[in-house]
């Protein structure tokens, strides 16, 4: 009553509205509904997906499953990930429970229409997009990308079946009963007849836990999968060699087999030249050339002759000199840098004049397989270097930055044809042992020095009038030039180069050793006893070294010695050193331990006798004396045990492990392994290093023996990571004494059961054994009184009667029959008639011989695995079909944006965002740079970005940035220093991949050049670097380069830019003027070192790691605001950027201004 009489006009308003409301609004709303259910009933879709094969591990966890629809969105269903365990939480917080399947429509743009992986539907956090095909009804099932905005995985699939795994192998059920097929007991599962069978398993709804294979099935099947992986590899070899023709790449198939090729080692060498041309290699670093080969001799040979026969004096050491290691450099990444320097190089050599032809002293056979350009002048040289700094190079390559101030040509690398003048460098000097790296070496025009050039840090000018003809490309010194050092001129050949990357490192001639003979000291690799600290003892190393010296004389104590005991003990006892021993001195203080102090006390006394703690002089009279009084019996009992741990019998060079059926070991342990050394006097066996290392795993496995000092339980042979290493994987107790390795009879894990299936054999496992064929024999019995089949017999009568069958099948005492007692009766076998006759039950079988039938738990594995290898390479070929497709279309939109390009009259950026894609492609063909018209936007737009980038809160000279006015623009066209920069670019993203790193941003807005696609992943950015107008030129010609770079930087000797207009504004020459330039220019910072103070001494980028170099370096240097500068109380104001590799930056534009 109180709301008819209060309110009744309110209600009659809200009625009114809500009618207005529904007529407006319900009735589309009642069409859409229809519209939706059309949607839904139009087509059928998927109820269950099957997501696979994802490559990026971390999120593979998340997507990889089996999904069933629940719902719709959008018009399309949404699969929900089944969750068969509840996942754990991740290293970065809680691991999403669930994840979807859905697709989101048009309506939020095009970049987000398509179909999407995230936790939960509409999610901002995802995983993976698919935009290709967005009008199907049915799920695409390949192109998406990982992340969202990231690369496509063409190895991801999603299915509406499952991956193909094991059920396509045709397992059948079959019911068994439990019965003695000849009445005896113990009793045994006999199969069902197919009938009894059929009528069993229709009443029985679940599977059967233990199918047995189907043999009519899985044989078939094998062969059909075999022949299904050779089809797919003739498919994608075919793709391969269009794509080749499409990249215009030499690709070959040899690649596979290369390393473990029986070629010699040039043979190797030229088959992987073709490789090298093709930037196809991919091994490691450095490989070792065994110590037989024929190549040890052709060098020495090489350095002899290389060694000019009328220099003496301190040249004639190298005619002493031993070769006995050899290493072989394969460095794809210093190849690539060796290989676009020489394209350079060529083509300069083509634009200028005609350069002299050079050849080299040391001959060619040294590197038989190398295919040197005399064009170009490519010829083969030596450099001398250290030990210290072989794994630099071999690395990283020759790098002109690390070159000493003080060479008399230059700040450069050396070279010489003439191996007595490397000698000087080898660190043989002062040691008697060192190193030798022979090199490819480009010349192209030679600079023939009249004289020292101590101030030289890059290339001379082919006409210093015109610095536009460019550069030389070497120097070289010839014997005669005068060095300002005195009266005595140049005597060796020298070769000096300004860029690093015209060497290429191919071969490491090392000395280790330091080998004691009547003559002097020899240089050789290994000896023939090495002193191990454990036993006490000395332990012989592999056999060849023994054919290589006069074993007899290198047998005598006191002949060979590594390179530490060398500098600690050998130097300061042979004949000629100041406490001289006699040999008989010398082997009883080094079997004792007798130790070499430097007499700063002891008063003059050098040597420490272990036993006694007492000092004595070297004299026959105080150390010789006191040992042989005092521990003769101690040096007697050491020799015998030496003596004793010195094997007598050959041992085998190369094994092979096989067969071991512990699947996560087998990967570490199955190979082929070679003997390195020797340990408490049997050799040790390393894994080969070229096999693929297992993922997250051990890099190599060696096979070794241990003997009775640490107890009985470590004494036999071990797996192991290392040797000696705690944490082993198998061992092998059993026939200890013996000189020759067990073959079978290895635990896993070492307390573990006999693995009785591996096994470590001298000679490669036959193929067929991963097949691992059984013979069986037969019986024909009815288990149920029906038809007679063949049926399997027991192991132990089986075992019996293939014996017989080996040795001869026939009866005893010239009878056809023979007796045998199994399964608790003994039988009567007749070989004639193939019947065995129960002599107890007197029942009557027919027998026979089984065919050949694989053991089922090892073919239902191998089966998987060939399945597994099918999917891949499908996968491959669905991956080469789409980079075809992707290349085809890329070379069609080159073609038409060139088109347009030559055509177009647009304005400045729109003309350059066309030619990006050419820059990319490396196509761009035209002069160096081009003025942009007076009246274009660019102006305007550069302009304001350089006002941007003056930070507000900077004044005083600072201020004067504000007024900047732009009177010219050029833009740079210069593919040769693209090229680089592009190059440089992909080796920094090479580099940078499995780093984490901080990610920078640039102050200076990026539409200063809106065409630039800039890498983020690479930070690469855009910036400032100022400069005066007479080197605007050689910048646009040359680009950035650091050897020219200032000594007095604040941090470091490279190429400073900056992000802040103000900061640059103090180089380009405004500071005396009212006018300057800068440029405009493209940067790759890679992985920063943000520095805490100076780095005024910094030629090269800081290392990760001080104390691990081979972790690799920083790519640039900055320095914020704030950052200590030495100089005083008042910190960096200015953001900086430093590179040490000109290279890493691309000049965009040139920009001249004036102050108003």
């Amino acid at each position: 009553m109180h709301l008819k009489a209060a309110h009744l006009d309110q209600f009659q308003q809200n009625k009114q509205k809500a009618d207005a409301l529904q007529k407006a609004h319900l009735n589309p709303l009642v069409g859409s509904k229809r519209k939706a259910d059309a949607m839904i009933s139009e087509k059928d879709f998927e109820p269950v997906l099957y997501v696979s094969g994802c490559s990026h591990a971390l999120i593979a966890a998340h997507i990889e499953g089996r999904y069933t629809a629940t719902k719709w969105n959008h018009g399309k269903p949404i699969y929900e990930k089944e969750q068969t365990k509840q996942p754990a939480d991740g290293f970065w917080g809680p691991t999403p429970r669930s994840a979807f399947i859905y697709f989101w429509d048009e309506r939020d743009g095009a970049l987000q229409h398509g179909w999407w992986f995230a936790p939960i539907v509409g999610h901002n956090n995802v995983w993976a997009f698919n935009g290709a095909n967005r009008e199907a009804e049915v799920l695409t099932e390949s192109g998406w990308r990982i992340t969202f905005d990231g690369d496509i995985d063409k190895t991801l699939r999603v299915t509406a079946s499952p991956a193909k795994g094991l059920e396509d192998l045709k397992l059948e059920l079959r019911w068994e009963f439990l019965a003695s097929p000849e009445g005896a007991s113990p009793e045994d599962w006999q199969p069902m007849k197919q009938d009894m069978n059929d009528v069993l398993e229709k009443r029985w709804a679940k599977h059967w836990d233990e199918p047995r294979a189907s043999m009519a099935a899985v044989l078939p099947k094998l062969m059909a999968k075999d022949a299904e992986i050779a089809r797919l590899q003739a498919q994608n070899s075919d793709l391969f060699k269009e794509l080749d023709k499409l990249d215009d790449k030499v690709r070959r198939q040899e690649k596979a087999t290369l390393m473990d090729s029986v070629v010699e080692h040039d043979g190797q060498m030229m088959l992987q030249e073709i490789w090298r041309m093709g930037r196809q290699l991919q091994v490691k670093v450095y490989k070792e050339v065994p110590a037989w080969h024929k190549l040890y001799s052709i060098i020495k040979d090489a350095l002899l002759d290389a060694c000019p026969k009328d220099h003496f004096g301190h040249c004639h050491r190298i005619r002493d000199a031993h070769i006995t290691e050899v290493k072989q450099i394969f460095n794809v990444e210093v190849w690539k840098d060796y290989e676009f320097r020489k394209k350079r190089v060529r083509k300069e050599l083509e634009e200028g004049p005609a350069c002299v032809r050079l050849t080299s002293n040391l001959n060619s056979e040294v590197c038989s397989w190398a295919e040197l350009d005399p064009k170009i002048n490519e010829i083969l040289v030596i450099h001398g270097t250290t030990f210290d700094k072989i794994d630099q190079i071999a690395t990283c390559g020759f790098d002109e930055r690390l070159a000493r101030e003080s060479g008399l040509y230059g700040q450069g690398v050396y070279f010489t044809d003439q191996s007595c003048k490397s000698l000087q460098y080898s660190g043989a000097a002062t040691q008697h042992v060192g190193c030798l790296i022979i090199a490819r070496l480009v010349l192209g025009r030679p600079f023939f020095a009249g004289g020292p050039q101590k101030n030289l840090k890059i290339e001379p000018f082919l006409d210093v009038n015109d610095p536009s003809k460019g550069r030389f490309h070497s120097v070289i010194a010839r014997p005669g030039t005068p060095t300002g050092l005195g009266p005595q001129p140049q005597v060796h050949q020298e070769y000096v180069v300004f860029d690093g990357a015209q060497a290429y490192p191919e071969m490491i001639v090392l000395g280790e050793v330091a080998i004691w003979t009547s003559q002097g000291w020899l240089w050789v690799r290994n000896s023939v006893r090495q002193w191990d600290e454990r036993s006490g003892s000395y332990i012989p190393l592999p056999h060849f070294l023994w054919s290589r010296f006069d074993a007899k004389a290198l047998q005598a104590p006191g002949s060979v010695y590594c390179c530490s005991c060398w500098k600690v003990w050998a130097r300061h006892v042979k004949p000629g050193s100041k406490y001289e021993l006699s040999s008989a001195c010398e082997e009883l203080a080094v079997r004792l331990g007798v130790e070499f102090e430097v007499p700063m006390s002891h008063s003059g006394n050098p040597y420490k006798c272990p036993l006694c703690k007492t000092y004595f002089n070297h004299g026959t009279a105080s150390l010789e004396r006191h040992l042989k009084l005092n521990h003769l019996d101690q040096f007697q009992q050491n020799k015998r045990k030496a003596d004793a741990m010195t094997p007598q019998k050959d041992f085998e060079p190369v094994l092979h492990v096989s067969g071991c059926s512990h699947y996560p070991i087998a990967a570490l342990l199955e190979g082929r392994y070679s003997a390195i050394k020797w340990n408490h006097g049997k050799p040790v066996y390393e894994k080969d290093p070229t096999a693929k290392p297992v993922h997250d795993g051990p890099s190599s496995a060696f096979i070794y023996f241990w003997d009775e000092r640490d107890g009985a339980l470590q004494h036999g042979w071990w797996f192991a990571p290392t040797v000696g290493n705690n944490n082993v994987w198998a061992f092998n107790g059993a026939n200890r004494e013996a000189e020759v390795l067990t073959e079978s009879g290895w635990r896993i894990p070492f307390d573990g059961d006999i693995d009785k299936n591996l096994r470590v054999t001298a000679g490669p496992a036959d193929e067929l054994e991963d097949f691992k064929l059984e013979l069986r024999w037969e019986f024909l019995a009815s288990p149920e009184g029906a038809a007679e089949d063949w049926q399997l017999m027991r192991q132990d009568m089986n075992n019996v009667l293939e014996k017989r069958w080996a040795k001869h099948w026939g009866g005893d005492n010239g009878t056809d029959i023979f007796f045998v007692e199994a399964n608790g009766f003994k039988y009567g076998i007749d070989c004639r008639c193939m019947v065995q006759s129960n002599l107890q039950t007197h029942r009557k079988r027919r027998i026979r011989r089984g065919l050949p039938r694989p053991n089922m738990t090892q073919v239902l594995p191998k089966l998987a695995a060939k399945d597994a290898e099918i999917e891949r390479l499908q996968a491959d070929k669905h991956g080469l079909l789409d980079e075809r497709t992707e290349l085809a279309a890329k070379v069609a939109k080159l073609e038409q944006e060139r088109s347009i390009l030559l055509n177009s009259q647009a304005d400045h950026a729109t003309q350059m965002m066309l030619q990006e894609s050419w820059r990319m492609s490396r196509q761009l063909q035209m002069k160096v740079y081009k003025e942009v018209p007076a009246g274009d936007q660019a102006y305007a737009t550069i302009q304001d970005a350089l006002l941007v980038a003056c930070p507000q809160e900077h004044f005083g000279d600072c201020h004067r940035m504000r007024r900047v006015s732009i009177t010219k623009v050029t833009q740079i066209f210069n593919v040769r220093i693209w090229k680089d920069y592009e190059f440089r670019k992909d080796q920094v993203r090479k580099e940078l991949e499995g780093r984490a790193f901080p990610c920078v941003t640039s102050n200076l807005p990026s539409k200063a050049c809106s065409w630039a696609e800039l890498d983020a992943k690479i930070n690469e950015i855009l910036v400032i670097h100022g400069t005066t107008l007479e080197k605007t030129d050689q910048i646009a010609t040359y680009g950035f380069d650091e050897r020219l770079a200032r000594e007095s930087g604040l941090y470091g000797q490279g190429v400073y830019f900056t992000d802040q207009s103000c900061k640059s504004l103090q180089y380009s020459g405004a500071a005396t003027q009212d006018g300057g330039c800068f440029i405009i220019a493209r940067l790759v910072l890679g992985h920063p070192f943000f520095t805490g103070g100076p780095l005024k001494n910094g030629k090269v980028e800081p290392f990760l790691d001080p104390l691990d170099p081979s972790k690799g370096r920083f790519h640039s240097v900055i320095a914020k605001p704030g950052t200590p500068t030495g100089l005083g109380p008042q910190p960096q104001v200015h953001r900086e950027y430093v590179i040490f590799n000109g290279a890493q930056a691309y000049p965009e534009m040139i920009v001249h201004f004036k102050i108003t």
